[in-house]
């Protein structure tokens, strides 16, 4: 699509209408606004009410818009006219170490509260789906993931499917997975030791993690 374009505007506004759509991306700002001069604080200016025109077609006006650019030749500040950056509610900057490092995301504008921010984080390759999960590091690995059994998959995906305050018991997951309670708890014992998850309370109730959340959702 062409931010440039008030068609081409209309007809994405109507798909996010449609279709529900909180969460969109616009990857990236050079791809999607060719004729635009990203110098121009007017051309820039066209780029960020069309953005907010894709933020009022989400539902109630509550989602939210996400505009990958480049930075300039520091490496640090917004590439282009400084009206794009003063247009935006919140800013972050990625940086890596190398090509196998980690990545730091970095806050550098927020709208409303203190700017500073900054998430270490890793990439981790899930086993039999071709995607993966970007997790801090100290949230667990997925080392012992690498070749999961169908057991600890079913477990996972029946502990996160309980109330995440409450958690569950072996006993409900053997009851909600068909599994026996053997079975049940070798599996929750692997995946606490993958980072995915973890007692929640004193009574043996179990809950996902943050990261066990994001690879069933994933698997699924």
């Amino acid at each position: 699509m062409n931010l440039g374009k008030r068609d081409e505007i209309v007809q994405l506004e109507s798909i996010i209408r449609t279709g529900g759509f909180e969460f969109i991306v616009i990857d990236t700002l050079n791809r999607c606004s060719v004729g635009l001069d990203e110098n121009s604080a007017k051309d820039m200016g066209m780029v960020v009410e069309a953005l907010y025109d894709l933020k009022r077609a989400t539902p109630r006006d509550m989602g939210a818009i996400a505009l990958i650019h480049h930075t300039g030749k520091d490496g640090k500040t917004v590439r282009g006219s400084s009206a794009l950056e003063a247009g935006f509610d919140t800013v972050y900057t990625t940086s890596r170490e190398g090509d196998d490092g980690p990545v730091t995301l970095r806050r550098t504008k927020r709208k409303d509260g203190p700017p500073d921010d900054a998430m270490v984080l890793t990439w981790h390759s899930v086993s039999e789906t071709g995607s993966g999960v970007v997790v801090q590091p100290d949230r667990g690995t997925l080392v012992e993931w690498d070749n999961p059994a169908k057991s600890d998959r079913a477990v996972l995906a029946a502990i996160v499917g309980f109330a995440p305050g409450l958690g569950s018991t072996p006993t409900q997951v053997a009851a909600d997975t068909g599994l026996n309670l053997r079975t049940v708890k070798r599996a929750l014992t692997r995946l606490a030791g993958a980072g995915l998850a973890e007692r929640c309370d004193g009574r043996g109730n179990w809950r996902a993690t943050g990261l066990g959340e994001a690879t069933s959702k994933i698997e699924k």
